[in-house]
C-alpha cells in the first residue's frame, strides 16, 4: 500500500458508493426498510448477504491479508460489489505482524469509519504504540544530542578555545520539521497524542472485548457447596451402605424437599429417595420421587428418571417463530448485517466477535437474536454465553444451551463426536482459549504434557501442541480418549472413561483397589468417589452426552444400560451416513 490514496483511501471512497452497492444500507441511511439485496438461503435465520462472486473476493482478501500481502488486497477492492467487510479485511491487514502502515491516518481513519466493530480497540493499541515508540525514538535522539553536546562543549573547555558558541540543546530535525531536544523530552504523552490524532471522534473510547461470562455458577456444580447439604448427603449413602434403606430413604427425602436445593441436588436426591423406597419395600413412594426428579430434566439423576417412567426428552432444537423474529431482527442492524457476512465467508471466529461485542451485557431482543444466530452458525461459545445469560433456569431455545461447533478435530472424527462435545462444554464452555490454574489448555483442557504422550503415540496425525487451536485439541482429546479405552482399569465404562479424564487412570486404578465398585453398583461407584470433582464431572459430562446423542439423532443405549442398572458403556465410532442429520440443524455437519 502506498499512503492512504492507495490504501484506506479506496475504502472512503468505495463508502460513497455503499448505498448503490447494498440497499439494505441504503434503507439504514434513510430510515427506510429499503429494497433487500440478500438472498435467502434455506436457512431463515441464516440468510446470504453476499454474492458469490463476492463471498470468494473476501474468502481471498482475508487469506492475503493473514499474509501479510497488502498490495494484493488493493487489487481486489474495486471488484467488490458489497464493501460491507472492508473494516474486517483492513483490520486483519493492520494487525498482521508485519503490515506496511506508511501513516498514522491510515489507523485514524479506520477508528473513524468503524468504531463499531470488534478490532477497534486493537487498532487503536497499534495506534498508540505506534505513538509511544516514535516518542522513544524522538526522546532517545534528543538524549544523544545532549550528550554529543556536553562533550564538544568539554572538548572546548580542554582546549581553552574561546568565543565559540556551544548550544545545549541540538536542533533535531525530524519528519520535515525542527523540534527543540528539550521540547520534546518534557512534552506531554497524551499532548502529544491529542495533536497527531486531529479528531477526537476518533480516540473516543472503544470498547475492546469480545462479551462478559455470565453462566452462571450453579449451571457448572452440583450445588453441595452447602455443609449441612453435603452433610445430609453422606448420612444418606452411609444409611444405604449400611442397609438401612428405610433411614437412607428419609434422609434423601429430607434433602429433596429442601427449598434450597439446587436442581442437581434435588433430582439426586429424590432418584436416591425412590432407590432406598424400593429397596425398603415401600414402592408406593417410588413414583412420587422418580417424578421429582425427572422434573428436573437436564441433570443427571432427571435423564435417568425421565428414561425410568419411559418419559421422552423433550428439548427444544428448533427455533420457533419468536427466536426467527429476533434474529432476522439482529440481521437487520449493521453489526448483525457484518456477523452474517462473516459466516457465510467462513470467518466464524470474527462473526462470533461481531456478535458479541454488540451485545455485551444486553439481554434484550438483540441478545436473543444473537444467540439464535450463533447457534445455527455454529459459534458455540458465545452460543452457550447468551443462552446461560438469558435462560440461566433453562428453557428457551434449549439448542443454544448445547450447540454443535463448526470445528472439526484435524483428520476428521475417530470419537464420538457427541462424546468430545459434552467433554468441551464441561471442561471449556467451548472457549478455545481457556487455561486452568492447573495449566490445562483449550476446549478440551487437555495438559500439555498430556499432549506430549498424545503426540508421541501418534506422532503422524499430530505435528505438535497447538492447544490453543480447536482443531488440534480435538484431534489430541479424542487420541487421548482412544488410549484411555485400551487401559486395563478403564476400558468401555464410561463412568471410568469420565474419571480417569478427569482424575487419571492411575485414580481410577487406586480407587477400584480401594474397592469402591465392589457392590457392582454403577450409581454407588460415582458416589462413593472420594474427590467431589470428579463425582460432579462425571454426572455433568454423561448428562451432557446423552443430551448431544439426542441432538445428533442418536440413540442414548448408555442412558438404557444405566435405567436398567448395568453400567453404561461406550460404542466405537462409526461415522454415520453424510445424509444424517443434526437436531435443528439439518444437513450442516454432515453426520
Amino acid at each position: 500500500m502506498r499512503g492512504i490514496l492507495r490504501s484506506f483511501g479506496v475504502v472512503l471512497t468505495i463508502a460513497s458508493l455503499m448505498a448503490v452497492a447494498s440497499p439494505s444500507f441504503a434503507g439504514r441511511l434513510s430510515g427506510q426498510p429499503g429494497a433487500d439485496a440478500r438472498s435467502q438461503g434455506a436457512d431463515p435465520v441464516l440468510p446470504n448477504i453476499l454474492s458469490s462472486e463476492d463471498v470468494t473476493l473476501y474468502r481471498e482478501m482475508f487469506a492475503l491479508a493473514r499474509q501479510g500481502r497488502g498490495r494484493a488486497i488493493d487489487e481486489r477492492v474495486p471488484l467488490l460489489a458489497n464493501p460491507l467487510l472492508l473494516g474486517h479485511v483492513m483490520a486483519q491487514r493492520y494487525l498482521h505482524p508485519r503490515a506496511a502502515i506508511e501513516s498514522d491516518a491510515e489507523l485514524i481513519q479506520w477508528l473513524a469509519a468503524y468504531s463499531d466493530q470488534p478490532d477497534a480497540a486493537a487498532i487503536r493499541d497499534l495506534l498508540d504504540a505506534r505513538r509511544s515508540e516514535r516518542l522513544r525514538e524522538q526522546a532517545r535522539l534528543a538524549r544523544a544530542a545532549q550528550r554529543s553536546a556536553a562533550r564538544s562543549a568539554a572538548r572546548s573547555a580542554r582546549s581553552g578555545k574561546q568565543g565559540i558558541a556551544v548550544p545545549t540543546k541540538k536542533p533535531i530535525r525530524r519528519g520535515g520539521g525542527v523540534a527543540d531536544a528539550g521540547t520534546l523530552l518534557n512534552a506531554s504523552g497524551a499532548a502529544m497524542l491529542a495533536g497527531l490524532t486531529g479528531s477526537a471522534d476518533a480516540l473516543a473510547e472503544l470498547s475492546g472485548g469480545t462479551g462478559d461470562d455470565e453462566v452462571l455458577s450453579s449451571e457448572w456444580s452440583l450445588g453441595m457447596e452447602d455443609r449441612s447439604t453435603r452433610e445430609l448427603w453422606r448420612h444418606g449413602i452411609a444409611a444405604w451402605r449400611a442397609g438401612e434403606s428405610a433411614a437412607a430413604a428419609s434422609v434423601f427425602g429430607t434433602l429433596a424437599d429442601r427449598s434450597d436445593a439446587s436442581a442437581w441436588v434435588q433430582a439426586a436426591a429424590a432418584f436416591w429417595a425412590a432407590r432406598a423406597h424400593l429397596h425398603a419395600r415401600q414402592p408406593e413412594h417410588v413414583s412420587h420421587w422418580l417424578k421429582v426428579a425427572a422434573s428436573q430434566t437436564r441433570t443427571f439423576y432427571g435423564l435417568l428418571a425421565q428414561r425410568i417412567l419411559g418419559l421422552p426428552l423433550r428439548i427444544r432444537w428448533q427455533p420457533d417463530d419468536t427466536d426467527i423474529a429476533a434474529a432476522r431482527f439482529v440481521g437487520s442492524t449493521a453489526a448483525g448485517e457484518r456477523a452474517l457476512a462473516l459466516v457465510q465467508v467462513g470467518e466464524h471466529p470474527r462473526a462470533e466477535a461481531e456478535l458479541a461485542n454488540a451485545s455485551r451485557g444486553e439481554r434484550g431482543r438483540f441478545a436473543h437474536g444473537a444467540m439464535v444466530i450463533a447457534e445455527r452458525a455454529g459459534l458455540a461459545q458465545l452460543s452457550l454465553q447468551l443462552y446461560a445469560r438469558l435462560y440461566p433456569d433453562g428453557g428457551g431455545f434449549e439448542a443454544a444451551g448445547y450447540p454443535v461447533p463448526y470445528w472439526r478435530p484435524e483428520g476428521g472424527f475417530t470419537v464420538d463426536p457427541a462424546l468430545l462435545f459434552a467433554l468441551a462444554r464441561q471442561e471449556s464452555r467451548f472457549d478455545p482459549e481457556a487455561v486452568s490454574r492447573a495449566g490445562a489448555r483449550g476446549l478440551m483442557q487437555v495438559m500439555p504434557a498430556t499432549a506430549r504422550h498424545v503426540i508421541r503415540r501418534r506422532p503422524d496425525d499430530l505435528a505438535d501442541a497447538r492447544l490453543s487451536n480447536p482443531e488440534t485439541n480435538l484431534a489430541v482429546g479424542q487420541t487421548y480418549i482412544e488410549l484411555l479405552v485400551t487401559e486395563e482399569d478403564v476400558g468401555q465404562d464410561l463412568f471410568r472413561l469420565a474419571a480417569a479424564w478427569n482424575g487419571g487412570p492411575n485414580n481410577v486404578k487406586k480407587w477400584e483397589f480401594e474397592g469402591i465398585a465392589a457392590e457392582d453398583d454403577p450409581l454407588l461407584f460415582i458416589e462413593t468417589i472420594p474427590f467431589g470433582e470428579t463425582r460432579n464431572f462425571i454426572e455433568k459430562v454423561l448428562a451432557n452426552y446423552w443430551i448431544y446423542r439426542d441432538r445428533l439423532n442418536q440413540p442414548v443405549p448408555s442412558l438404557d444400560s444405566l435405567a436398567a442398572g448395568m453400567w453404561p458403556t461406550y460404542k466405537e465410532y462409526r461415522d454415520p451416513p453424510v445424509s444424517a442429520t443434526v437436531q435443528g440443524t439439518q444437513a450442516r455437519y454432515g453426520y
